[in-house]
């Protein structure tokens, strides 16, 4: 059963990390690709590091639940800085507003 869980999990990351290496292209200004993907990816492992420690403290405090809570106010987090952030064309130029 583990292994089984284990190949879901890869097939699960391999489908997702193209489609997130062509969103990153798409966005990345020209000339830019490299720093962008350093940051990307500087970022992942920064986070795959921390997360679980941090995860791991609150579970040996007992609070299992506050995980759960942690994990909800990084989304919004998350989607606050996406929304809030202006988006620009590949020239960098600020892209036009569309309502």
């Amino acid at each position: 059963m583990v292994a089984v869980l284990f190949a879901l999990a890869g097939f699960c990351s391999g489908m997702v990390a193209p489609s997130r290496d062509m969103m990153v292209r798409a966005v990345t200004p020209p000339g830019q690709s490299g720093k962008v993907f350093g940051f990307v990816t500087t970022g992942f492992n920064i986070g795959g590091v921390l997360a679980p420690l941090l995860f791991g403290l609150v579970l040996d405090l007992g609070e299992a639940g506050h995980v759960f809570w942690m994990i909800a106010g990084l989304s919004a987090l998350t989607l606050i800085v996406v929304f809030a952030t202006p988006r620009t064309t590949a020239s960098g130029a600020a892209a036009p507003v569309q309502r």
